[in-house]
């Protein structure tokens, strides 16, 4: 849940650095122009735009010749408890999941399980019969040719989420195979198409054929206990911490759990041709489609740009595909609430750069990263909507606040007590000089000015409270709206 507070002034620290050198081979740090780096140019590199952006923690893996060069973690995985950012670190992987299930479905297709040019509908009958998940797409009948690979190319003609659909119920927006538009609901559809066809979940497919090869040890498409002793906390664009993700079910969407070593060892795979069979790189990235749009989100805008034209954006199976003087490099990035990752190979020459960071402003860094520890100028930075380099997100302007309302001392006295939220946020109300103060945990006390019986905000942060009453009139809950979210705390005295 995100903090009440706003931005909270930590110590001014340096980031910690960590390097880790366990399993890597005696590999040089070199760029793509073949300018050689030693760790200590990289620390200084990453630890000055992490300073200049207020990014917590991030983690970078090199790959040289298909074979990881260095891993260095930099800062801390909570900053409040002081905690370090380590290759151990466990992260939510948000969209980098999609790779990782891209490589399991082409190995499916491979065995002949699940062909990448069959319908979907031939493994769910809910496209024939309506009934059920994904029923809905059986009203219209162009959803009977949706296949594999136009899922894992993003060319299925479905929105990004379901939650985009006005009513929640997916659709078509252009015949199947017609253009790209990323859609995370694709990637769900193929997730049902797996399990159909294998009787098996997503996370046992994914396992066996992707995690356990590779020795992805610390990773999984669920949340496992063993995850707790080194996980990352995630923090937005203000400082504010907004937790860590758990989930319990698979996602093909971005449900993947994931360390900097264990993501890093995908990248060198793809790039080092000896862990899978050249049959199953050469088909993940092929190209499928090329890309014409302004920029991926929102997925569905079809202005075309001919910047993106220029650049050579393409599409292969759950990877983007990009021309560049290098010769052509694929990518997938990740994108969470507090979380913000990027990976990119060059296969000509075996070179790679993994980013991967817990806070929503390491996106601004990502072009100087790439540009000065790889040698990459030619990520495309507008069609992804990062933030300009080496700066941080432009914040939005604060909308001006409703005039104070007086309210009477006793009915202040009604709101005051203690509201929790399992398992560590506790936030105490009280009454002092005729306004409501609210405390959360141990940070500093915030004035709240009314602006009607029951709706205060924040004198000192964007942050609005609602206070909730039961049919007698008792007050038993107080709601935060923050970040665009809404957060019950119940009553707890």
């Amino acid at each position: 849940a995100p903090a009440p507070a706003e931005a909270r002034r930590h110590r001014a620290r340096r980031p910690r650095v960590h390097h880790f050198s366990g399993y890597l081979p005696r590999v040089p740090i070199v760029r793509l122009d073949g300018r050689r780096l030693t760790p200590a140019q990289i620390d200084t590199t990453v630890t000055r735009l992490m300073r200049a952006a207020d990014v917590p923690g991030l983690g970078i893996a090199l790959v040289h010749k298909g074979r990881v060069a260095y891993l260095g973690a930099y800062g801390w995985r909570d900053r409040d408890a002081g905690l370090p950012f380590t290759e151990r670190t466990v992260l939510p992987a948000a969209s980098l999941t999609e790779g990782v299930v891209a490589i399991a479905a082409v190995e499916l297709a491979f065995a002949g399980t699940l062909p990448l040019d069959a319908p979907v509908a031939d493994r769910l009958p809910a496209l024939h019969t309506g009934e059920g998940a994904f029923g809905e797409l059986a009203a219209d009948p162009r959803a009977l040719g949706i296949t594999p690979r136009l899922l894992l190319s993003h060319r299925s003609g479905l929105a990004n989420l379901r939650s985009d659909e006005p009513d929640r119920r997916l659709r078509l927006h252009f015949d199947p195979g017609a253009r790209f538009a990323y859609s995370g609901a694709g990637f769900e559809l193929l997730q049902a198409a797996i399990e159909a066809a294998t009787a098996d979940s997503l996370q046992g497919e994914v396992a066996g054929r992707v995690l356990a090869p590779l020795g992805m040890w610390r990773s999984g498409m669920v949340w496992s206990p063993r995850f707790e002793d080194e996980m990352a906390v995630g923090y937005d664009e203000d400082g504010r911490a907004v937790g860590t993700p758990r989930p319990s079910v698979p996602d093909a969407a971005g449900s993947l759990s994931t360390t900097l070593a264990d993501f890093a060892r995908v990248l060198a795979a793809l790039l080092g041709g000896n862990v899978f069979p050249p049959r199953v790189a050469d088909t993940l990235l092929a190209r499928e489609v090329d890309i014409a749009s302004a920029h991926e989100f929102p997925t569905l805008d079809s202005l075309d740009s001919p910047a993106t034209r220029a650049a050579g954006l393409g599409y292969a199976l759950g990877w983007g595909l990009l021309r560049t003087p290098q010769g052509e490099a694929f990518f997938k990035e990740g994108h969470a609430a507090g979380f913000r990752h990027y990976a990119v190979g060059f296969p000509r020459s075996g070179d790679g750069l993994l980013v991967m960071s817990n806070s929503a402003n390491a996106e601004s860094i990502f072009a100087p990263l790439l540009e000065q520890v790889l040698g990459d100028p030619w990520t495309p930075v507008a069609w992804h909507g990062w933030p300009a380099p080496g700066g941080r997100p432009a914040r939005a302007e604060r909308p001006p606040s409703p005039p104070e309302v007086t309210l009477p001392a006793d009915m202040l006295a009604r709101y005051a007590g203690t509201y929790a939220l399992p398992p560590d946020v506790t936030v105490v109300m009280r009454v002092a000089g005729g306004r409501l103060t609210m405390q959360e945990n141990e940070e500093p006390a915030q004035e709240l000015a009314a602006e009607g019986t029951a709706d205060f905000h924040s004198t000192s942060s964007s942050d609005r409270w609602t206070f909730a009453s039961d049919s007698t009139g008792r007050v038993v809950a107080v709601i935060l709206h923050a970040g665009g979210r809404d957060v019950r705390l119940a009553r707890a005295d």
